[in-house]
């Protein structure tokens, strides 16, 4: 069961449509003051915060729209010259330490994986539905990092695949069109989604002669894993 503390934070508005999609990210401080700190220097806010012993803070009500995904877009569900995901998302931030290899606990992936299901279940959202602030917005953010995203997956939060080849070829698709199939921003820039999908579907790719040939390989699959949730869902 969450350990769930209300910790309210005054920055929302009214949420203008419903939720369909669940934003990950993170923050990278020492403590939960400096978080909180941040947050207010912002004037910036998510619906969840988990802390690194697990404990879940509920910051803004789910009803209300949080402004935790800033400029950012997925698979074109909102459109204009500053399109922002607020409107349609719950954001989760996951607290973890400043330093370049920290990882977020197995407690916080415990609580992560609790809550997620458990929004997923109340909105009826599916796996594909679960994205990261550097998948919505790769021009900008890098969060949540150091994420396990095949933990997550593998429990039914967001799209993971082992697959190292797709079942059909894609030989006359660029990077750039099944980036945009999967969902990435690309109107964002196409370099910016292409690394953000490497950090989440490929965090330890080596740079060698082959790896373009990897990136498409590793989107084909993605794609395959999306497009396979999204039949599935359609049919119930």
């Amino acid at each position: 069961m969450l350990c769930l503390v209300d910790r309210p934070l005054p920055y929302y508005d009214v949420r203008r449509r419903p939720v369909a999609l669940i934003v990950l990210h993170s923050m990278s401080f020492h403590t939960l003051q400096e978080s909180w700190n941040a947050f207010d220097a912002d004037k910036v806010s998510s619906h969840y915060l988990i802390d690194r012993d697990g404990t879940v803070y509920r910051l803004v009500g789910e009803e209300k729209r949080a402004y935790h995904a800033g400029i950012s877009n997925w698979r074109g569900m909102v459109s204009g010259l500053k399109p922002s995901l607020n409107d349609c998302s719950i954001g989760i931030e996951f607290q973890r330490l400043p330093l370049p290899h920290a990882q977020i606990t197995q407690k916080q992936v415990k609580a992560g994986i609790e809550l997620c299901a458990q929004l997923m279940r109340k909105y009826k959202l599916k796996a594909h539905q679960v994205v990261g602030h550097a998948d919505v917005a790769p021009n900008r953010k890098d969060d949540p990092v150091n994420f396990p995203w095949r933990t997550f997956g593998k429990a039914g939060i967001g799209i993971w695949t082992d697959k190292a080849a797709p079942r059909a070829v894609l030989s006359n698709k660029t990077a750039s069109e099944l980036l945009e199939s999967i969902g990435y921003p690309v109107q964002f820039g196409i370099d910016a989604s292409l690394i953000a999908f490497k950090r989440h579907y490929m965090p330890n790719a080596r740079p060698d002669a082959s790896v373009m040939q990897k990136v498409m390989n590793r989107l084909a699959c993605v794609l395959e894993a999306h497009q396979k949730v999204a039949k599935r869902s359609r049919r119930k």
